[in-house]
């Protein structure tokens, strides 16, 4: 990688929650936000910025096939009583990307699933 590249790794608010039955996906997704922290701190050096986006429930991919119990159990857990729109996620990559100071952290994005 060159100087000033960006890693952005994908987690998601269930890594910082926890969900009952999901305890190898909510795993892997608090591993990757170590993962984030401890590589950002490798590669800062080179001028490589790590950071990484925990997701909540958007209206694409799994969130479209949530079944209307699961689906209805979710929203009421987000205050603002609605999955997210894709485009938000791309508004956030081009943020981060845009950012020079920005190291190591895990950024948010989940309607207030987790505040």
């Amino acid at each position: 990688m060159v100087e000033n590249s960006h890693i952005i790794n994908i987690s998601s608010v269930l890594g910082t929650t926890g969900m009952p039955g999901a305890t190898n996906y909510v795993a892997s997704k608090g591993g990757v936000e170590a993962f984030t922290r401890s590589l950002a701190l490798e590669v800062i050096r080179d001028k490589i910025f790590v950071n990484a986006i925990a997701l909540g429930y958007f209206e694409t991919g799994l969130g479209l096939k949530l079944t209307d119990k699961i689906k209805n159990m979710v929203l009421e857990r987000i205050p603002l009583k609605k999955f997210g729109d894709p485009e938000e996620i791309g508004a956030i990559v081009n943020y981060i990307i845009s950012s020079r100071y920005l190291v190591g952290q895990v950024l948010h994005l989940n309607g207030g699933f987790r505040i």
